[in-house]
């Protein structure tokens, strides 16, 4: 199975998602089908079987994530994304290995090639 993801289902504003498996450490967590209207769909280890819902940014743990960002219907896969909503980028966190967001400037140069400060 693959997973399948549709926009404006099962109406305008909603996204559906089916098959959707998410691994941490190695143990597959098969997530339940669902579709939603809230903005951020994500991913909590402690409650591993379904999507959490908000439309802020939650409160996570190392172990959880944003899965999807609903855009009135039209969903973004957070995981295989190459760009993302600012909205999602929160201050102090490290995206990927050359890119930092941070509210303070980074002493290390070799920090400073790609950094946003908010």
């Amino acid at each position: 199975m693959a997973l399948t993801i549709t926009n404006n289902s099962p109406s305008a504003g909603y996204i559906a998602w089916s098959d959707l498996i998410i691994t941490l450490k190695d143990v597959d967590y098969e997530v339940a089908d669902g579709n939603s209207n809230s903005k951020i769909l994500w991913w909590d280890a402690d409650n591993p079987t379904s999507l959490q819902e908000a439309d802020e940014i939650p409160e996570m743990t190392i172990d959880d994530c944003i899965v999807f960002y609903n855009d009135e219907g039209t969903a973004s896969f957070i995981p295989n994304a190459t760009t993302y909503r600012g909205e999602l980028l929160t201050g102090g966190v490290t995206v990927t290995a050359n890119f930092t967001v941070s509210e303070t400037e980074p002493e290390d140069p070799a920090d400073k090639d790609l950094w946003v400060q908010i």
